[in-house]
């Protein structure tokens, strides 16, 4: 017996292979990226939980296009919310960068996801600098958090966000 992880893996693979009605798509999509984040996810804390600092592959990555996917992605968390998105001007800045893919992913994927997640009105902002990435989010709504249900959090992403960032020497 595998891991739960390959088990859900092997088991999309066979299900991918029936036949499919279009409405079944969607919903297959949403269960391989969730599967892929979890083997990234696992993957990256592993890699956390290692003494030796053993160096993560790099590859090219285009920071813009990474965040677009997450956005698009992610879109579903600012269903029925009075929220907008706006990603600020990056002409003239290099987008592509050298970076270890996952650890990547795992990092843009839990502030992202934070800040559709924690806003329920306002603002939230993506930009690509010279220097990095900045993903704000600014609430306008006048209910508190608490008031939105918001208890459900743990922090972990954020924590698993921090550990990756000290780990890799990203500020």
């Amino acid at each position: 017996m595998g891991t739960p992880i390959a088990v859900i893996a092997a088991n999309l693979e066979l299900l991918n292979k029936l036949p499919m009605q279009d409405n079944q798509k969607a919903p297959m999509a949403r269960l391989e990226r969730a599967n892929k984040g979890m083997q990234d996810t696992t993957e990256t804390l592993l890699w956390l939980s290692r003494e030796a600092t053993e160096e993560l592959v790099a590859s090219e990555i285009d920071v813009a296009a990474l965040l677009q996917r997450l956005t698009d992605e992610l879109w579903y968390l600012l269903d029925n919310k009075l929220v907008d998105l706006s990603f600020m001007p990056y002409e003239g800045i290099q987008t592509v960068h050298r970076l270890p893919a996952t650890a990547t992913y795992i990092v843009f994927n839990n502030l992202i996801r934070n800040a559709f997640q924690y806003t329920a009105e306002g603002k939230v902002e993506l930009q690509v600098t010279t220097h990095g990435v900045v993903v704000s989010n600014q609430e306008t709504d006048t209910m508190t958090n608490t008031e939105h249900n918001f208890e459900d959090s743990y922090g972990m992403g954020l924590i698993l966000v921090e550990r990756i960032c000290q780990r890799l020497g990203w500020q």
